[in-house]
């Protein structure tokens, strides 16, 4: 997803990542505020991500952790940090299947991050289908609670070339077929 999807007004810059093969983008992403703004210089830091430079009028111009939280004069410059902080990745195993009427169904889902940097404030989402009644959830980090119709386990932290299990217990409660869908 872009920082900043939508063009913000007077001149904003942007910034892109081609993959490798040509075939789309890994990011690409207006970047700037309501008024005149402008990327003057771009390079590569070692992990990939975009390093850029420029100069911004706008008041109201995109900060994440500032060291001058507001406009010092006229113009200011920027420097900013854009690309793939993390690639998560989520995968599932699956204990049995079919699985009989009021038997339990096990599924085992691994979250791991391929980086190239630590991820922070990871949440794993199930969503509980119809014809299947929730048992439990146990993750290898941070914990899960529930309701009527999703599992939502707070993992925290992973970093980089690590990862964390989610155990999920579920009971097939009908003999229609039972579809399971997560997010990290």
């Amino acid at each position: 997803d872009p920082i900043q999807a939508t063009y913000a007004g007077g001149v904003d810059g942007f910034v892109s990542q081609i993959r490798a093969d040509g075939t789309g983008f890994v990011y690409s992403t207006y970047f700037g505020g309501s008024s005149s703004d402008s990327v003057n210089a771009m390079a590569i830091a070692p992990e990939g991500n975009a390093v850029i430079f420029g100069s911004t009028n706008s008041s109201n111009f995109p900060l994440f952790q500032p060291i001058q939280n507001q406009v010092g004069g006229s113009t200011d410059t920027f420097f900013a940090k854009i690309g793939t902080a993390a690639d998560l990745q989520l995968v599932v195993n699956e204990e049995r299947d079919p699985v009989m009427v009021n038997n339990p169904l096990r599924l085992r889902y691994q979250v791991s991050n391929a980086g190239p940097q630590a991820s922070t404030g990871v949440v794993f989402v199930l969503g509980i289908p119809p014809g299947a009644g929730f048992v439990s959830a146990t993750p290898s980090l941070g914990s899960c609670s529930s309701n009527a119709a999703s599992v939502i386990c707070t993992i925290g932290s992973l970093s980089l070339n690590s990862s964390a299990v989610i155990d999920v217990m579920l009971t097939a409660t009908s003999g229609d077929s039972v579809t399971t869908t997560a997010t990290v």
